[in-house]
Order: C-alpha cells, then structure tokens, then sequence
C-alpha cells in the first residue's frame, strides 16, 4: 500500500468531492490517502467544515491562528502536523503551497525516504518582479521538493519560471475538478426551463445572457469588463453578476434602467443557486488579471457554455480553445474585452449552442473528477516504483 499524506489549509465545496474521489480510486490502485487540515475554515469563507463530510481519514490540526493585517485569510502554524509528517512513515507527502507557517516549515523538514511533492497552484501572472528575499525563500522552497501537483499549464510554468532547474523534475497534472452531479444539470435544460428560471430571477426571456461568479475585487475585473462595455456594445446584453466584495458599489453604479447592456447583481449565491443560473445563461465570463484556479470557470464549462475568459487566468490555456468554445481577451485592455463580448452577442444561437458542447467535451476529457483522479494514482503508482528502483 503507497501511504499518501495531503496538507492543506481547509477542506472546501470543491476539494470535498475531489479528495473523496480520489480516496476511493486510491483503494483500488493500492493507495492510501489521508488528509493533513491546517483549520476547519477562515474568515470570510461560508464553508464549515461539517458540511462536507470525507470519506477517508483525516485531521484537522490545532495550532496557531495569525491574523494577516488588511488581509481575509490568515496564516497557519500546526505542530501537529510537522509531527505527522516527521513520525509517521509516509511514501509521499504533497504539500499544498508554501504562503502558510505549516506548508513552509513543511518543505524544510527532514524527507526521510519517502518522496515530498508541491502541490503549487500559483499563476505566473500573480508574481511580483523577480529578486528580492521573497524569491529567494520560494526558490529555497521550491528546491526542497523531488516533484510537483499542478492544476495545469500556468502553474506549471510559474514554477518552472521561478526554478528553471523544476523542469527536470516531475510534472503531476491534477486539473481543478467540480462535482458533475450538479453542474452538468444545466446541459440538459429545455427552452421551457430556461424560460421560467429567467422570470423567477427577473431576466427578460429573450435576452442574451452572460453570467459572472466570482468575488467582487480588484483581482477579479468585473468592473473593468463593466467598464469596456456599458455604453460600447451597440447589442442588446444582460449581464447577470453572483458574488460580493470590496468593489460591490462600484459595480452597483453599471445597474441603469435603460441602455444596451443591462446588469444584474445578484450578490453571493449558493451552488444549487449558481447552477440555475448557469443554466438561464447564454455564456461565461472570467476577467481576472490573475487567478490560480478559478473554479467558476471549472463549473461554467462543465454547465456547457461557452467562455470568455481573461489570457491571464489559471486554465485559460487547458479550457479556452479561442473560437471553439470561447473568446479570450486581454483584460487590461479595454478594447480587447469589448471584441471578446462583442462576438459573443453577435453570435447565433447555433453557434453558441456548438460552443457549449464543445466546453462540455473539453471538461468531460481534461476535468472529470474519476479522469484526473485515477490519472494522478498512475502517476504516483508510477513515481513510486521509479524511486524503489533508483534507491
């Protein structure tokens, strides 16, 4: 049996049926997964732990809970945890990231024999200039792992950027997975459900709909997609918004009775929310300057609508075949937002339809939950064997 030890910071709505998944599929590859939890939530997170129950074993550590000053999470310092690698006998341990106490510490503890894996979904987008102690720390880090868990191509390449020398290393893809179940629902909508769920949130039945999740920051660039279209677009457009955030106000003041473009802000939505919305949109949208895996775009393309989505985000490159299923557009550049929307609204009914199913092909080849799950038990079954022979 391959022992598996996975550290991260909470458990969520998105890694719940991933770790499940890939708990089960372990048992029958000879692998055994438990998962290290460095708390039960963090502020601003709507996620209680008791929610989500997992299906192998699992701690969740005490240990020191510091707060980051003008930031929403906060730093993480186990213990426990550091004991749990150091004591126990583990054939690999994967370490989610390196921006907590825990995780950092954890690179720097004694390997053992076991192998020790980064689990890096960072974007390359998100760095700050190279130099600087900060780099230095993270290629100390970086240099302490024989491989690393990639979401997909960006995080892939910021590694590689900040440790040119990691490309001689393993690569262990483990794309952001959704829980189908509930996100496909929205293939499979008739026209008679589209149109009732558009008049119970108060949406124009024949509209072209193009809907936003995402929290409402800087980061995430809802207001400068808002800002590149209203009164740009010269076609009629709804602009449907789920989420909340500092730039809440900002974006309430796009909300006008008359124009081309209309936009709705519905603020935080739950799931079973999100997915009636999906399946009321006609499309997509992502404009974040960077983003390490939004899984909003995860969700929408397994929902089966087309994209469109910032050149900047995390599984743009994996999801987004521009023309195919999707438009991707510069989100610093006005200009560049305004023809990815503009095509959109010009777009027939056919085609966009042909565009959704090409985003549901694409998540059910790349982002299936059993796909990437047993993918990357091959891939330490492989890894595994590979180091008993060269020991």
């Amino acid at each position: 049996m391959i022992r598996v030890l996975m550290v991260t910071n909470i458990i969520t709505p998105y890694r719940q049926p991933l770790f499940n998944a890939w708990a089960e599929s372990g048992k029958q590859a000879g692998i055994e997964l438990r998962t290290a939890f460095m708390a039960r939530s963090e502020p601003n997170r709507r996620w209680p732990a008791d929610r989500y129950p997992l299906n192998h074993p699992h701690t969740f550590h005490g240990g020191l809970d510091i707060p980051i000053p003008g930031r929403s999470i906060r730093l993480h310092a186990n213990p426990g945890i550091w004991s749990d690698i150091l004591c126990h006998h583990w054939d690999f341990v994967i370490v989610g990231g390196y921006d907590h106490i825990t995780s950092a510490v954890a690179g720097l503890l004694p390997k053992g024999r076991g192998g020790r894996l980064l689990w890096c979904e960072s974007n390359i987008f998100g760095r700050r200039p190279r130099g600087g102690a900060s780099d230095r720390l993270k290629r100390l880090l970086l240099s302490r792992y024989d491989g690393y868990v990639v979401p997909g191509e960006r995080a892939r390449e910021y590694v590689c950027t900040l440790r040119p020398a990691a490309r001689r290393q393993p690569f262990l893809v483990l794309p952001s997975a959704v829980d189908e179940t509930k996100f496909k629902t929205a293939r499979s909508w008739s026209a008679d459900r589209k149109a009732e769920a558009r008049r119970r949130w108060g949406i124009p039945t024949n509209a072209r709909v193009l809907l936003s999740v995402c929290r409402l920051d800087t980061n995430k660039g809802v207001h400068r997609a808002l800002a590149a279209i209203v009164g740009r677009i010269d076609r009629p457009l709804t602009v449907v918004i789920a989420g909340e955030g500092p730039f809440q106000n900002e974006i309430r003041s796009y909300v006008r009775p008359a124009g081309k473009v209309q936009v709705r802000l519905v603020g935080y939505q739950e799931q079973d929310a999100v997915c009636e919305l999906q399946g009321l949109s006609d499309g997509f949208v992502l404009a974040s300057l960077w983003d390490a895996g939004p899984m909003a775009l995860v969700e929408a393309a397994t929902a089966g609508l087309p994209l469109l989505c910032s050149d900047r985000a995390g599984h743009c490159p994996d999801l987004v075949i521009e023309g195919s299923n999707g438009w991707t557009f510069d989100t610093t550049n006005p200009d560049s937002i305004l023809a990815a929307v503009t095509a959109f609204a010009e777009a027939g009914e056919d085609q966009l339809a042909a565009m959704g199913a090409r985003s549901a092909k694409l998540t059910d080849e790349k982002f299936a939950t059993r796909r990437v799950v047993e993918a990357i038990n091959d891939e330490l079954i492989r890894l595994h064997q590979k180091r008993k022979t060269t020991r």
